[in-house]
Order: structure tokens, then C-alpha cells, then sequence
């Protein structure tokens, strides 16, 4: 099986991380100072007029015929589907090690790896929802026609339903040597690694101002897209404690890296102090020649402006650092805000966080006005005390005494709505982007709940705890 030259890998994957494709900031610039750093958040700004959105989705791989998880390698795992993608679809081989393959690209998409395998779509960025919704549906059914020949299911479900980690197995990625012993090392550390699904959507910024905005917004109504979102229930083949155990397992495992802090809702938040947040964070690894150099517990900061033994701090070490931070909202160091409040779903309701996203960051300014004034007198502790909301009672819940979650997921998604029909971007079929939140209107509007709160339902009731059912209404 051919494959790229190794020392390409670093150059490939910079390039393909970059939302925009446009020209990057040297990536073996020395820094040495906070100041330098800011730069390449500033970069990021983007005209108006050219302004995408970004979609990462993960999914679990199940063997349909044995319900075990798949592993990656052996003559039904995930590197064997990594190949056909390569040698069957055009798909260009950017990252491997001999004949084990851990990231594909093909144009500006990428396919990368979680620690155990399972399969990430970086999808191309685009300007129109209908360019994003045609590029998943071919990953899609691509996904689909080759994992047949192996009898594999993929599960658009934010955490592995049936099995405990313990039952998966690493890929043997060489990057991730570098901190799983900081996972191992934490109570539901591994099942994080092994089991957690999660969907991201990325949306540029046109100035500091513009970016600190959607950040503090974002960060707000998470909870209310939390719980709109939830869609991990199951647990070792049965319904779990919560209705969003990805969104519990973040919340509880590791405050610092995982828990926006509470700077973030100051008035004077801005780039300096969320890189201060940054640079007071511990450091994993570098790579030079690409080769992992693991470090000893040393924050950026330090890094930044010490070095280690003969290692300056370059740009590259800087973003790999900024990707060990895993906030619900983070800037990231290519000039972009990554939103990560979502469960992964079934296909069919993925699109609608792109949606969410597009309705209300790209609106005119009377929608992020709106979407403002819905949460402006929720401080720190109540948003803290709705996230909790959200991942136990998902839409359900109650606060304020009669407040109801599901009341402000209802005006939120009416508010994205508005956003989107007056953005006025039509298909062939002359219908706007607001038709892939009809969706999660189902579930919302109608049905008055989450996919979670639904699937448990189906579960005890119409599914009769069948595996296979679950399997139906979640997979690719």
C-alpha cells in the first residue's frame, strides 16, 4: 500500500488545520514572549464577506454481527477501512507508520484518529450549510459502503453504549504515548480516551472584539445547546445515570483543562487574558523531526519563556498546546473559535449543530442581540448549576423555580431560525439553511425533548431494550 513520505506529515497536517487555507504564520518561528503569541490569534481575522464554518464529528465503530467494539488493527478493524478509504476513494495519506495509518486528507478534509481508533471527519470549511451538508453525507455513505465489507456500524451517539473501556483497545498512534498516563492516571480518564463522541463546529472572527463576543455568548448558552444536544444515556448496554455522560465526564474530570474558567465573563475579557488561562496550563509534548519529546511538568509559561534543556518554544509547540485544552469554547491558534457543546447524534441531526451555530454567529446584530438579552442576567453560578442541569435532566430540567430549560432551547432554536432565513442562502430546491434545524425541531418543538430523554424512552418502551434498535436509530 503506498503511502505519503513521513517527513511530510508535519507540513501536511499544519496546512490542513488551518480553517481558511490562507497563509500560516511560520510554524518554526522562536518565541519567546506572551506578546508574540498574540499575533497569530489576530491573524485569524476575517473579512465579512469570507466568513465558514467548520465541522468535526466523531462516532464509535461496533462490529454489527458480534456487538463488539472494533479495534484498530486485525482484518476487521479501523486501519483496514483507513486503507480502502486510501486505495479505493482518493483519499491521500498525510500521517502513518509503516502500513498503520492515523490521518487521511483529501482536499481541505481530513480523517484523523482518537486514541483508540475511532474515525473523526474534519470537514472542509464552507460558507454555505448546503456545501457542508453535501460534504458529510459523502463521508457518509463513503463511511458506510466500506465498513460493510466488515460488518461495522458507526453510532452517532456521544459515548460507546455498549461496552466498558476496558474491552477497547489503544491504536498503537505514537502521539498519544505522550499523555496517557495522564488519563490513566484520573479516575474516567480512559473512558474519556476510548469512549467519548463528541461534535465541534468551527466559525471565524473579523476582529478581537467580534471574536470575545461570540466567545462569551457561546459560552453561555451552552448549557441550554448542552442539554438541547445530549445524546449519551447508555452505559455498559443499559440506560446510565445521565442523559449527557460526555458532558459529565468533561465537567468533573479535569476542571482546568476542561471547565471554562470564570475570567471568560468579565467585561474586560479579551485574547490577552484567555492566552494567560493558556500559558498557566501544562505542557504534554513537542515535536521535533517528527519525533514526540514528552515533558516534565513544565506550564507554557515557563516554556515559553525558558525553553527545555535545548528546545525554544516555536509557534507549532503553541498550537499543539492550545490542543490540550478541551473547553467547550476555545480559540484556537490558526485564528478560529472551535464550539464544543455537542453530543454526537445520528446523521440526520448532525447538520443542526452547524445550523445552531451558523444562525447565530453569522446573523445580522440584532440576532446575537437577541441571543444576548435571552441569558444577560445569568452570572458564573447559574451557568455552572445549568450545565449540571443539562447532563443529568437534559430538556427536562427546571431552575429559578419555573424556569424550564426547554423553554430556552425553543426561543433559542426560534432565534437561529430567524438568523438563518435572513441570511438567505438557498439550495437547488430553493429552500434556506434553516431547514437542517427542522431536525432538532422535531425533538424539541414536538417532541419536547432531547435524543437522549427520547432514546431512553424508546429503550424501556417501543426498543424493548434491544441493542439492535438503538443501533437502528443511531447509526451512519
Amino acid at each position: 500500500m503506498p503511502v505519503n513520505n513521513k517527513k511530510n506529515l508535519q507540513k501536511n497536517e499544519k496546512k490542513s488545520d488551518n480553517l481558511k487555507g490562507k497563509e500560516e504564520p511560520p510554524s518554526q518561528e522562536i518565541i519567546s514572549k506572551p506578546e508574540d503569541l498574540l499575533k497569530f490569534l489576530k491573524h485569524g481575522y476575517k473579512k465579512t464577506t469570507d466568513l465558514k464554518i467548520g465541522l468535526e464529528s466523531e462516532k464509535s465503530g461496533i462490529h454489527t454481527d458480534t456487538l463488539e467494539p472494533v479495534k484498530y488493527s486485525g482484518a476487521k478493524g479501523y486501519n483496514k477501512i483507513l486503507e480502502k478509504l486510501h486505495d479505493e476513494l482518493g483519499w491521500e495519506v498525510t500521517q502513518n507508520e509503516r502500513k498503520n495509518i492515523f490521518e487521511l486528507k483529501r482536499g481541505d478534509s481530513r480523517i484523523t484518529l482518537e486514541a483508540d481508533g475511532r474515525i473523526e471527519l474534519s470537514s472542509r470549511p464552507r460558507e454555505s450549510l448546503h456545501d457542508l451538508a453535501r460534504d458529510f453525507r459523502i463521508h457518509q455513505n463513503e463511511l458506510v459502503e466500506v465498513s460493510k465489507l466488515f460488518n461495522i456500524a458507526w453510532l452517532g451517539i456521544g459515548m460507546q453504549p455498549f461496552h466498558g473501556q476496558a474491552k477497547i483497545e489503544y491504536a498503537p498512534k505514537p502521539r498519544y504515548q505522550s499523555f496517557l498516563s495522564y488519563f490513566k492516571n484520573k479516575k474516567g480518564g480512559e473512558t474519556i480516551l476510548k469512549k467519548i463522541n463528541g461534535i465541534n463546529t468551527n466559525y471565524d472572527y473579523t476582529s478581537e472584539e467580534d471574536a470575545v463576543r461570540k466567545f462569551q455568548i457561546g459560552s453561555k448558552i451552552a448549557p441550554i445547546v448542552n442539554a438541547m444536544f445530549a445524546c449519551s444515556p447508555f452505559m455498559n448496554n443499559g440506560v446510565g445515570k445521565y442523559m449527557s455522560h460526555r458532558l459529565w465526564y468533561f465537567g468533573t474530570f479535569d476542571i482546568r483543562r476542561f471547565q471554562l474558567p470564570k475570567l471568560i465573563y468579565e467585561k474586560n475579557f479579551n485574547f490577552e487574558k484567555w492566552l494567560n488561562f493558556i500559558l498557566e496550563i501544562n505542557m504534554f509534548y513537542i515535536e521535533r523531526d517528527n519525533e514526540i519529546i514528552k515533558l516534565p511538568k513544565i506550564k507554557f509559561k515557563k516554556f515559553l519563556k525558558e525553553g527545555y534543556k535545548n528546545y525554544r518554544c516555536e509557534f507549532n509547540d503553541f498550537y499543539l498546546h492550545m490542543k490540550a485544552v478541551w473547553t467547550e469554547t476555545r480559540i484556537k491558534a490558526h485564528g478560529y473559535t472551535e464550539w464544543r457543546p455537542f453530543d454526537s447524534l445520528p446523521p440526520d441531526l448532525t447538520m443542526s449543530t452547524t445550523a445552531v451555530t451558523k444562525g447565530i454567529f453569522y446573523s445580522k446584530k440584532n440576532i446575537l442581540d437577541a441571543v444576548e438579552d435571552l441569558v444577560k442576567k445569568w452570572d458564573y453560578s447559574l451557568i455552572m448549576k445549568l450545565r449540571k442541569l443539562a447532563y443529568t435532566k437534559a430538556l427536562s430540567g427546571t431552575f429559578n423555580k419555573n424556569e424550564k430549560i426547554l423553554d430556552y432551547a425553543k426561543k433559542l432554536l426560534e432565534i437561529a431560525t430567524e438568523g438563518l432565513k435572513n441570511q438567505a442562502v438557498f439550495n437547488e430546491e430553493k429552500q434556506d439553511e434553516s431547514v437542517y434545524l427542522e431536525p432538532i425541531k422535531e425533538y424539541v418543538m414536538v417532541k419536547g425533548m432531547s435524543p437522549a430523554e427520547y432514546a431512553v424512552k424508546e429503550w424501556n418502551n417501543g426498543w424493548k431494550k434491544n441493542p439492535q434498535k438503538l443501533i437502528e436509530w443511531c447509526s451512519f
